[in-house]
């Protein structure tokens, strides 16, 4: 399904004014940004060429990838998954964990969120299998910059799990335009197959006084 979606310049954080970013926007599907790990290696990146996982019989693709709510036991299972990361998930928080209590405000947040409606927010389970944490946060004006956290052991299965997550939240939230700002050269490449593309936008900071 085609989102129905119009065509608006993205918002950025504040923190970007006065700098010239790269932006990735859809071109063809809106599709989910994961921010990956610094130590995710190019022997670790995925090959790309077919982004639909072959399904077992006739089993519906879709009902491999279950979306449900976090629960106190997927956020103590995420401070153990980004103990794992060399940047302690600085590239999904936006900062190094260095305390469980981090991750759980941090989680508690985006849950408050998500009753306001400001925000996405669900665990990933791969056939039964925790494997991560997606978001949509913040949503401003229809447009929302998505998170993914996939646990190291299953970033493997990154070419199968981020088109089902795309075509569940295409389906669900039809109206919602998705995009992350990124300079990183890697995670443009990654993405670029699911209908991403990269573009230049320049703001000028207000003067003061």
């Amino acid at each position: 399904m085609a989102r129905k979606s119009k065509a608006r310049p993205p918002q950025r954080p504040a923190d970007l004014t006065g700098t010239v970013v790269p932006v990735v926007t859809p071109t063809v599907d809106p599709a989910i940004f994961a921010p990956l790990n610094d130590d995710w290696s190019d022997e670790d990146e995925p090959e790309l060429e077919s982004q639909e996982p072959a399904p077992d019989d006739d089993t519906d693709p879709s009902l491999l990838l279950e979306l449900r709510p976090i629960t106190d036991q997927d956020v103590d299972r995420l401070w153990d998954w980004v103990r794992e990361d060399p940047d302690r998930g600085a590239a999904f928080f936006g900062f190094p964990a260095r305390m469980s209590r981090e991750v759980h405000v941090w989680v508690f947040q985006l849950l408050k969120a998500t009753e306001q409606g400001l925000a996405l927010s669900a665990a990933l389970d791969m056939e039964g299998v925790p494997v991560g944490l997606a978001a949509v946060s913040p949503i401003r004006n229809g447009e929302g910059n998505v998170l993914l956290y996939l646990a190291s052991a299953h970033r493997h299965r990154f070419k199968d799990l981020v088109p089902l997550l795309l075509a569940r939240w295409d389906r669900e939230h039809p109206d919602l335009s998705l995009c992350m700002v990124t300079t990183d050269p890697k995670r443009m490449r990654l993405y670029r197959p699911f209908g991403f593309d990269v573009t230049y936008v320049l703001r000028r900071a207000k003067p003061e006084g």
